[in-house]
């Protein structure tokens, strides 16, 4: 997922929510690695991108992401970390 041209982010932003919506666990090692990576130009755009992904995670099963939603509320990068906490929170209203 390297580059945002001008289509690029609208096509990566469509791709994690039409996986999300697939529901196939095999690729949450790939989106935790875009969640892990530094980019050093086009850095607003990729922060908006780790959000989207940040927030598909809640359509994936919950026993497969609860590790990396975790990890991610312990970090240090605010926005990410309040949206985990509160995609956990909302499994945790959801399974009750």
């Amino acid at each position: 997922m390297r580059g945002f041209d001008k289509n690029g982010f609208g096509i990566k932003r469509a791709s994690v929510q039409a996986l999300a919506d697939i529901g196939d666990s095999s690729v949450l090692p790939i989106l935790q690695g875009i969640l892990k990576s530094r980019s050093w130009f086009s850095r607003q755009k990729s922060n908006l991108l780790k959000i989207e992904i940040v927030e598909s995670l809640g359509k994936y099963p919950r026993a497969e992401v609860s590790h990396m939603l975790q990890a991610i509320a312990r970090s240090g990068s605010h926005v990410l970390a309040d949206r985990a906490a509160m995609i956990i929170r909302q499994f945790e209203v959801n399974t009750g």
